[in-house]
């Protein structure tokens, strides 16, 4: 039971800049309240073995595009109307238009 440490890191919301990095590395329109530099590490003391869950990387591991069938993606009910929502607001914020 020792053997093991688990760390965690929390900060705050990221800000514009960190959104801004952290939608261009994953190519998705991000949830409202990102916590991009939170993470939790494992780590087994006697064999060195790390492993580290950053909000980024699970981020990036969100699948882009639409569900097939055996592929293994969950969409949650309230998806499409969120979806919709980011639509608005960039092209609103990029151009003025509403879609």
């Amino acid at each position: 039971m020792h053997d093991w440490q688990i760390s965690a890191w929390t900060h705050p919301i990221s800000n514009a800049t960190e959104l801004d990095v952290i939608q261009a590395s994953v190519g998705i329109p991000l949830p409202e309240m990102t916590f991009g530099n939170n993470v939790l590490e494992l780590e087994h003391k006697p064999s060195g073995w790390k492993y580290e869950f950053s909000a980024t990387s699970a981020l990036k591991g969100v699948k882009n595009g639409s569900l097939e069938e055996g592929d293994g993606g969950v969409k949650v009910g309230y998806a499409e109307a969120w979806l919709k929502s980011r639509c608005i607001a960039v092209l609103y914020l990029t151009c003025g238009m509403k879609c």
